[in-house]
């Protein structure tokens, strides 16, 4: 199968998705404006200009839509709903597949009359919509306006890759001594709350004296949440 992809390069969503079909023996093409740090396939750069509001997605679709005609694929998938799903929907390709990640659905529709509107058309285009929360296949087929095929695709872990004997070193470094672990992994951007975690924590350590909170996550809040850290004394 040729299998086109349009999303963000830097996801590590994306090149899981990516890596899963090359590996099976699938040909991808994965269209970006992020290619430097794309997944391991055949990456088309569509170059556009951050500055152009509205005219940015129509001249982005344009690109996607020559690379389509040039490339041939049998399905196209967008990862998410508003930006790469605008290319997808305004490029007029069909069976497209469109996955909402949350946040282009429940926060950016509701900035503005017109960006709603943007969104269920975008919706409406797709022969299929994804999500990882029955809530949201629920937002997508409100916003759509119309009956749409939206289906329930959760995250998952294969079982396979921990079938190995647990390492009790690396247990006991995790644990540092405690006897349960909480585990943030998401990054640490004001999307995630990640501050409400470390408030939460900082209340109930207490009542949890033989507890930890490990925060893996990275990004631009980093230093703001270590000083949040230090302030709350957790």
């Amino acid at each position: 199968m040729r299998i086109c992809y349009i999303g963000d390069g830097e996801s590590i969503h994306n090149h899981f998705m990516v890596d899963w079909f090359v590996k099976r023996g699938h040909d991808v093409l994965f269209l970006t404006d992020t290619p430097e740090n794309a997944p391991v396939c055949e990456v088309g750069r569509v170059t556009i200009s951050r500055g152009w509001g509205l005219l940015r997605h129509l001249y982005a679709a344009m690109r996607v839509r020559g690379w389509i005609q040039d490339w041939k694929p049998d399905v196209v998938h967008a990862h998410n709903v508003t930006g790469y799903g605008y290319w997808g929907a305004l490029a007029g390709f069909a069976p497209l597949v469109m996955t909402a990640w949350g946040s282009d659905l429940n926060l950016l529709a509701q900035r503005s009359a017109f960006v709603r509107f943007c969104i269920s058309h975008s919706l409406r285009t797709a022969d299929l919509i994804t999500g990882d929360a029955e809530a949201l296949c629920q937002t997508a087929r409100e916003l759509a306006g119309k009956s749409v095929d939206a289906r329930l695709l959760q995250w998952g872990v294969d079982p396979t890759a921990y079938d190995g004997e647990i390492d009790p070193e690396a247990c006991e470094r995790l644990r540092a001594g405690k006897e349960f672990v909480f585990i943030s992994t998401r990054r640490l951007r004001p999307l995630y709350n990640i501050d409400v975690i470390l408030n939460a924590y900082a209340r109930a350590m207490h009542r949890l004296p033989s507890s930890r909170l490990l925060i893996v996550g990275d990004d631009h809040q980093k230093s703001d949440l270590t000083a949040l850290v230090d302030d709350l004394g957790a």
